[in-house]
């Protein structure tokens, strides 16, 4: 812990980092999930998350599935 106007070292300033990285991580897993949920469930997302991939001529099955990997990570309950 840091007490006010001392300024973090190294070893701070790393776990800092990580811990920023970290949650910023786990929000776009969230949103991911949501959105490939989202993309599943209702045929109006699914098709506007679809047109811009194929647009580009690439489709779904070139992501990963973010769903399997979201239940999978989740503890055991």
């Amino acid at each position: 812990m840091i007490v006010e106007g001392e300024k973090p070292g190294e070893d701070e300033e790393a776990l800092w980092y990580l811990r920023r990285l970290d949650g910023g991580l786990f929000t776009l897993q969230t949103v991911d999930y949501i959105l490939a949920w989202s993309t599943m469930e209702d045929d109006g997302v699914g098709h506007a998350c679809t047109q811009p991939l194929k647009n580009k001529k690439a489709n779904l099955e070139a992501t990963p599935d973010p769903i399997t990997y979201q239940a999978n990570a989740r503890p055991e309950e």
